[in-house]
């Protein structure tokens, strides 16, 4: 009995002094768990910065830098934070713990600068009919027309925005309309195309999902031979005012496409719910008596620590569902609209330039000059003109797998060259570019694979409904015929 007792409290024992250990104990594994995804309410002050280092199982787009608490990782959906670049702001939102080694992340629903008057340097200013959003210098007065709006300061117009309704080809609209040189830039995370006439610089920036492109032109007021100071500051809040453009995408209305250019009529026991009083106003079919549904586009986190990216894709809705980062880095140098600071009056800028090359034989054409990203001007004014060069690679070359699970297919390509895919653009379906170097824009691609519903280029397959289109320069047609050849779709 004894020994029975004893073998009880050495058993006993251990169990005693863990409870003894009282709040040192370590917390449950459950406990430890539940906190990794808690949120909380916070809210913190500091200056607003780019990302600066890029981990993938990080979240965030922005880092804030506060004197008590260091750095903090934070994202919005619904604050353009672009805005607030380098300015003491006070940011409220909800903190998520983050899960390992991942830092937590503050999500801000509401943003104020810590100094007052600076609230008053920038306007909101939104249209949910027109599909845009951005702010304005406060000083500058918004007048809105059937056809889009002015800004103006005092009485003198500083720039207009005309929207163009029914038009989804950026490229052909433009080459429709426009007989100067284009630049690519990025404004509102779409491709968006330049041309600078003078001292006026225009922008057409498309709204694929509300089938809209918007005409930017902005002119000087200010001479800058009279006043260099002025005119550039001037310039400056344009450029701000292009920094916070964004497209409209929540509270899509939705229904049958009605009104518009072509006076689409409803269905019977259904009314058009247009969107403005215009002549050419849009809208949507919704039951008599009625309003349509809404539906709003889910928060997608675009890339970390890059400087500048677009949509590549959007969902059935419209809404935006992929990013592509064009420039990736704290200190990557991107293509911007900021790349001519020099325009003035009477002062034509020549931007940057490379030379235009014929499609079939690959050639310089004589006199022909087109924007481009290569290139540009020398600091003695001459015009630096960058030519490409490769190397024809053997057919027997043709071995590397570019495979793609998002469209469901894969070919060869020339085992050494790079490729980069662009997403559903230029009226394809999808675009995948392959290169001797390194590159980020199409228009830096040798060879181009576009999935198209028609056949072309210099050499195609047709799987089911759709074709494989590959492009590019004559002597390379051997290697694009090989390609195409080996094009397969995914079972």
């Amino acid at each position: 009995m004894k020994k029975t007792l004893l073998y009880f409290i050495i058993l006993l024992l251990p169990l005693t002094l863990l409870a003894g250990c009282g709040n040192n104990a370590r917390p449950s594994l459950e406990d430890r768990i539940g906190e990794v995804g808690q949120k909380y309410p916070a809210s913190y002050e500091g200056v607003i910065e780019r990302l600066k280092s890029l981990d993938v199982y990080q979240q965030g787009t922005h880092q804030l830098v506060t004197q008590d608490r260091g750095t903090l990782i934070i994202q919005s959906p619904s604050v353009d934070l672009n805005e607030y670049l380098g300015k003491a702001v006070l940011v409220k939102g909800t903190l998520e713990k983050g899960i390992g080694d991942a830092k937590d992340v503050l999500t801000v629903s509401n943003i104020s600068y810590v100094d007052d008057s600076q609230s008053a340097e920038l306007q909101a200013y939104e249209n949910q009919a027109f599909g845009f959003k951005f702010s304005h210098p406060s000083t500058w007065i918004v007048k809105e027309s059937q056809e889009g709006l002015s800004l103006s300061l005092a009485e003198t117009k500083v720039l207009s925005i005309t929207v163009f309704s029914d038009q989804t080809d950026l490229t052909a609209f433009v080459a429709g309309r426009e007989k100067a040189q284009t630049a690519e830039v990025t404004i509102g995370a779409q491709k968006a195309l330049r041309i600078i006439t003078g001292t006026q610089m225009s922008f057409y920036v498309p709204n694929p999902p509300k089938q809209k492109i918007y005409l930017i032109e902005y002119t000087p007021t200010i001479n800058s031979v009279d006043d260099k100071t002025g005119a550039d500051a001037e310039r400056e809040e344009f450029y701000n005012l292009l920094d916070t453009f964004e497209l409209i995408y929540l509270n899509q209305t939705e229904g049958e496409k009605c009104g518009g250019m072509k006076q689409i009529k409803c269905p019977e026991e259904q009314v058009c719910q247009l969107e403005s009083d215009g002549k050419y106003a849009e809208g949507v079919c919704a039951p008599v008596g009625g309003q349509a549904s809404q539906s709003n586009c889910p928060f997608i986190a675009p890339p970390s620590n890059c400087n500048q990216y677009r949509i590549a894709e959007y969902n059935q809705k419209g809404c935006p569902s992929l990013y592509k980062c064009i420039e990736e880095g704290a200190d990557a140098q991107a293509s911007s609209y900021r790349d001519l600071n020099a325009v003035g009056v009477k002062e034509a800028s020549t931007g940057y330039y490379e030379e235009s090359f014929d499609d079939k034989t690959d050639k310089p054409v004589e006199g022909a000059e087109t924007p481009g990203e290569e290139g540009g001007i020398s600091a003695d004014g001459s015009t630096e003109l960058t030519e490409k060069a490769y190397t024809v690679p053997d057919v027997s070359a043709v071995t590397g797998v570019y495979a793609n699970a998002r469209r469901g297919f894969s070919l060869l390509y020339p085992k050494s060259w790079y490729f980069a895919s662009f997403g559903a653009i230029d009226g394809a379906l999808w675009k995948v570019g392959f290169a001797n170097a390194e590159f980020e824009e199409s228009s830096a691609s040798l060879i181009t694979l576009s999935i198209t519903k028609e056949p072309g280029g210099s050499a195609y397959k047709k799987i089911g409904d759709v074709y494989y289109v590959l492009d590019g320069p004559a002597d390379l047609k051997p290697v694009m015929q090989k390609m195409a050849d080996s094009v397969e779709e995914s079972q």
